[in-house]
């Protein structure tokens, strides 16, 4: 083999494995960007209220969806389940949805409401309960960068 031949394979070897160390640290970089910017998603409960009537109680829950990190995410659907007193099917109350697509830009929040009128089999639960220790379940789907589908649930104690 002459000797310019085996320079240019030489020469072609290191560029090669530069451009794939390089590409592989940009890749790396992302994907561990992308993972710690989901883990950082956090919905936080502003304000609960409970309106205790005999004909229909309502609650309302005051939330805020923040997004700390560098990247952007779309919040598909937003569900909260609301439960009183445990986390089963004897304390659930209702179900309500939030679907208008939310934009979660990089480091920015979104407030949101959520009104659950309490369904008319469901109000002797709430009148003859001894305590109310309200819980909520929040679920959200959503997409980000490189997450083709995004699915995260919070717990949060209201009361």
């Amino acid at each position: 083999m002459p000797p310019n031949a085996r320079k240019i394979v030489w020469i072609a070897f290191v560029i090669s494995t530069v451009a794939s160390g390089g590409i592989l640290s940009y890749t790396l970089h992302v994907y561990f960007g992308v993972y710690r910017s989901v883990r950082l998603i956090n919905i936080s409960v502003i304000g609960f209220l409970f309106c205790p009537s005999n004909e229909s109680p309502w609650t309302e829950t005051n939330i805020t969806i923040e997004n700390p990190s560098e990247y952007s995410f779309t919040v598909d659907l937003l569900q909260q389940k609301l439960y009183l007193n445990s986390l089963d099917d004897e304390g659930y109350i209702f179900t309500t949805y939030l679907s208008n697509p939310i934009i979660l830009g990089p480091f920015s929040n979104f407030n949101a409401t959520f009104k659950i009128i309490v369904p008319n089999y469901k109000i002797s639960v709430i009148a003859s309960a001894a305590s109310r220790n309200w819980m909520t379940v929040f679920y959200v789907w959503g997409k980000g960068l490189m997450l083709d589908s995004l699915s995260l649930s919070f717990f949060r104690k209201l009361s």
